[in-house]
């Protein structure tokens, strides 16, 4: 089925390839290896800014985004003001 003209069409799957959870290679942050989701890279440059450098390690290690996302919630809430907004920019190839 095609969505209607000005629809907005939410990416709410880890299996649609424009959903952050989806698994794919991201290279981000000068890092040698590749990230395994865009929420992966997210999560993993706000634990780096914020200095939850272990945090940072284990959401770079979780198995899926389902996992990076949750290892987040370690972060404090007060630490979401100190954190400077990010855009990851990617380019999807199959």
């Amino acid at each position: 089925k095609r969505a209607e003209p000005g629809a907005i069409l939410a990416f709410s799957s880890y299996q649609h390839p424009l959903s952050n959870h989806y698994p794919a290679p991201v290279k981000a942050f000068d890092q040698k290896e590749p990230f395994k989701s865009v929420e992966h890279a997210l999560f993993w440059g706000m634990a780096n800014d914020l200095g939850h450098h272990d945090l940072a390690k284990k959401i770079k290690a979780a198995k899926h985004a389902g996992i990076a996302k949750s290892l987040s919630k370690e972060m404090d809430e007060k630490d979401g003001d100190k954190c400077s907004f990010k855009a990851i920019v990617c380019k999807y190839s199959k």
